[in-house]
Formats: C-alpha cells, sequence, structure tokens
C-alpha cells in the first residue's frame, strides 16, 4: 500500500524571514511500525513535488530492527530550491 505526505514550507518561511538563509536541512522520520511479517523488509522513498510532477530524491529500506528508530534525509538542496522560488 502506498502512502503520501505532503509538506508546506509556509512556516518555515515565516520563520526564516526575508534572508532565508539554510545552511543544512534534513527530514527525520521516526519508524513507528515495519513489515508485516510476509515481508522482511519494505522500501521507502523521498520525491519533491515539482508542479504536477515528482522528482525522486532518496530512498531508505525500512527492516524490523529498524522499529522506533529515526531515519534521516538530508534535504538541504531541496529546501534552498523551494525557498528561493517563492
Amino acid at each position: 500500500k502506498d502512502s503520501i505526505m505532503l509538506f508546506s514550507i509556509t512556516e518555515m518561511k515565516n520563520i526564516l524571514g526575508l534572508d532565508r538563509m539554510v545552511s543544512q536541512a534534513e527530514l527525520r522520520l521516526l519508524i513507528k511500525s515495519t513489515a508485516k511479517a510476509s515481508a522482511s523488509e519494505q522500501r521507502l522513498e523521498l520525491y519533491q513535488g515539482v508542479g504536477d510532477k515528482a522528482r525522486y530524491l532518496n530512498s531508505h529500506t525500512i527492516i524490523n530492527e529498524l522499529k522506533d528508530k529515526w531515519i534521516s534525509f538530508d534535504v538541504t538542496q531541496t529546501v534552498k530550491t523551494w525557498l528561493q522560488s517563492s
């Protein structure tokens, strides 16, 4: 089953103000549950929405040992691009 999470950067823009200088940005996700017994792993993919298209950014393989642990994605360039485009 596919799940989609959407993020708005409006609040981030308001906090950063007009200068909008970002040196590093990270998306952290807490893995609350892992694959069902029938599957030993799942693939979590990260995409950047660009208009009506999606651009692949990165992925993580989610295994049972990651339950209740954090994973992270470096999204620095993506956030900089979003902030510059508005």
